[in-house]
C-alpha cells in the first residue's frame, strides 16, 4: 500500500505474516512470493515493527538481520509494482506483539485494513524445532533439557542473547488475543493445515488477500527442515570450497549434486525425550486450552 509519512509517499505492507516461528512461515513466504500479484522483499524477516528505530545488537548469535531503520525498511518495497500486494514475514512479531502492534499503528496509517496472517504449531514441537535449528547451526551448546532450565534462560536474557533462545517463552493465547483485539482482518492456520494440504492453504490466503486464487505456485520444495549432522567433520569438508577443489576431476555440476546428496544423507533428526515432552505438554496445557477456545479450533491432539 502507498501511504504518506512525514510529507512523502512510501510503500508499506498490505499484509504481514506474524508467526509463529518454526511453523512453516519460510514455506509461506516462498510460496506466496511466486504470485505475480504479490511482492515480498528479498529479506524474508526484516523484523522492523518489532525494533523500529531501536538499534539492536544481540550478543548471541551474531549476524541476525534486523532492519530497524525506517528508510532502510521502506527501501525493501521500492521495487514493487503499483498493482501488487505488499507483504513480509517476521515470526518475531508474535513474540514482540505489544511493540509490533504499536508500531504497525504508528507507521501504517491505513493499519485498520492491514491483513494479518498466522500459522501456529504445537508449542512443544515449535520449541524443540527451534532448538534443533540452533544445534544444527552450532550456536546452541547445551542439551535441550538444560537449555530450558529457568536459571539458564534468565542468564541468557541478562546477557542479551536473542530471545529465540528462550525456547519456551511465548504465549500463543496472549499474543493472538492482542492481534484479534486490534485488527479486523486476521487469518489463523495450523501447521497441520500446511502439512496436510499446502495448496489449499496457499489458495485460501490468495482469497483472503483478494487476489487471483486460480494461480498455482510450486509447492514441491520443503524449507527449513531442522536436523543435525551425523558427522560434523564430514559436513565441514563438504561445505569447504577449498577442500572440494581436490575433486576437480569431477565436473562442477555433478560435484554439487553429489555434495548435496551426501549432505542430506549425513543429516539426522533430533528426537525429544518422552519425559521432556510430557513436561512441556503440562507446561503449555493452560495456554493451549485457552487458545483452542479463542480461535475455535480443536487442539486436543497438541496435549497428547
Amino acid at each position: 500500500m502507498k501511504t504518506e509519512i512525514n510529507g512523502r509517499i512510501v510503500k508499506l505492507p498490505d499484509f504481514l505474516i506474524v508467526g509463529a516461528g518454526k511453523s512453516g512461515t519460510t514455506s509461506l513466504y516462498n510460496y506466496l512470493k511466486q504470485h505475480p500479484q504479490i511482492f515480498m522483499p528479498e529479506i524474508k524477516e526484516p523484523k522492523f515493527f518489532a525494533f523500529a528505530e531501536t538499534p539492536t545488537a544481540f550478543t548471541h548469535p551474531k549476524g541476525s538481520t534486523i532492519i530497524w531503520n525506517f528508510d532502510e525498511y521502506i527501501s525493501l518495497f521500492e521495487p514493487a509494482r503499483d498493482d501488487q500486494m505488499l507483504g513480509e514475514a517476521s515470526p518475531i512479531y508474535l513474540r514482540y506483539y505489544e511493540t509490533t502492534i504499536r508500531n504497525i499503528k504508528k507507521y501504517i496509517t491505513t493499519w485498520k485494513s492491514a491483513r494479518i496472517i498466522m500459522i501456529l504449531r504445537n508449542p512443544v514441537d515449535r520449541a524443540f524445532s527451534t532448538y534443533s535449528m540452533y544445534r544444527l547451526a552450532n550456536i546452541e551448546p547445551l542439551e535441550f533439557e538444560e537449555a530450558i532450565l529457568p536459571e539458564i534462560v534468565k542468564e541468557r536474557i541478562e546477557n542479551n542473547w536473542a530471545r529465540g533462545f528462550d525456547y519456551l517463552g511465548i504465549s500463543y493465547y496472549k499474543s493472538i488475543k492482542a492481534y484479534m483485539d486490534n485488527f479486523q482482518h486476521i487469518k489463523i492456520y495450523l501447521y497441520e493445515d500446511l502439512k496436510s494440504d499446502p495448496l489449499w492453504l496457499i489458495k485460501d490466503i490468495f482469497k483472503f488477500l483478494g487476489i487471483d486464487d486460480s494461480f498455482t505456485p510450486d509447492i514441491s520444495k520443503k524449507y527449513m527442515v531442522s536436523s543435525i549432522p551425523r558427522s560434523q567433520l564430514l559436513r565441514r569438508i563438504l561445505q569447504s570450497q577449498y577442500l572440494m577443489h581436490f575433486f576437480f576431476f569431477i565436473p562442477t555440476k555433478k560435484r554439487d549434486e553429489i555434495r548435496k546428496k551426501i549432505l542430506h544423507k549425513n543429516l539426522k533428526q533430533l528426537k525429544m525425550k518422552r519425559e521432556t515432552r510430557r513436561y512441556l505438554v503440562d507446561f503449555y496445557k493452560e495456554d493451549i486450552v485457552g487458545l483452542q477456545k479463542l480461535i475455535e479450533r480443536d487442539l486436543l491432539h497438541w496435549l497428547e
